[in-house]
């Protein structure tokens, strides 16, 4: 990881999920920045607005607009120096499709952040 890729983009549309995720972040990764998004096509925007300094999109899968998986298919090919993880509620599959599509992995939900750290070669 270079010293420039500080950030992290974290999208969920829910609301309480995107508040316990802003509060949980901070204790496993204290030196980076977070942006939220609340829909996958904020998220898709920011996405193609550059990622020079993107460490980690971090994305849930059922959202309005473009959902996270879809995000990672399009993506996480394109920007190998980034890692893609899905955290979403639902079955393996969609995890391991993931992974297939590029993602580095995924949590389902309610999982913890605590091997998220491991996911990431950390």
């Amino acid at each position: 990881m270079t010293n420039e890729r500080r950030t992290i983009l974290i999208a969920d549309d829910d609301e309480n999920s995107l508040s316990s995720l802003e509060l949980s972040f901070p204790m496993y990764f204290p030196d980076f920045t977070l942006e939220l998004f609340e829909n996958g096509n904020d998220l898709e925007a920011r996405i193609i607005s550059g990622m020079e300094d993107v460490f980690l999109v971090f994305t849930d899968n059922q959202m309005p607009g473009i959902n996270g998986s879809d995000v990672i298919e399009r993506y996480a090919k394109q920007y190998p120096e980034v890692s893609f993880v899905l955290h979403y509620g639902g079955k393996e599959e969609i995890g391991r499709r993931a992974i297939e599509n590029g993602a580095k992995g995924y949590i389902i939900k309610p999982g913890s952040l605590n091997n998220l750290r491991t996911i990431l070669g950390l």
